[in-house]
């Protein structure tokens, strides 16, 4: 017999010992990962052909579970990026103290991150912490 519901903590489990989960999210489907095991977010960048250079985006639930990467924006910026979210607005983000690894920042000092609205996602950040949220399509998020 099948389970109706997830077990976030089984899930949770997985991605702590390196596991890429596929689920449905606003846009279509996604892969996530824990952003700070490299390898699962290079399957997922390989998956998607991007080449180690550019990056790939990370969500969070609430701009907390970012950490002080927000903290280092100018009042103004801080704002706008608390009145966006949350959504699947992406903003770039400077990772000002090198907290975030290079295999999610690619080239760049700055952190692609978004603010999920989406309730299976929001409830897999709020148990695993931040994640790699990538849209399952070959090309493009």
């Amino acid at each position: 017999m099948m389970k109706d519901t997830l077990d976030l903590n089984q899930v949770t489990t997985c991605i702590e010992k390196g596991a890429m989960i596929a689920h449905l999210a606003e846009g279509g489907w996604d892969i996530d990962c824990d952003p700070f095991n490299e390898t699962p977010v290079k399957i997922i960048s390989n998956i998607k052909e991007r080449e180690a250079g550019n990056g790939i985006v990370s969500s969070a639930p609430e701009l907390s579970q970012l950490g002080n990467l927000p903290k280092t924006l100018p009042v103004k910026a801080r704002k706008l990026l608390k009145a966006s979210g949350p959504g699947r607005d992406t903003w770039s983000i400077p990772d000002t103290n090198q907290v975030i690894p290079s295999c999610i920042k690619g080239n760049f000092a700055t952190v692609a991150a978004t603010v999920s609205l989406h309730p299976l996602l929001k409830s897999l950040c709020e148990k695993a912490g931040l994640l790699v949220s990538s849209s399952a399509n070959p090309c493009g998020g």
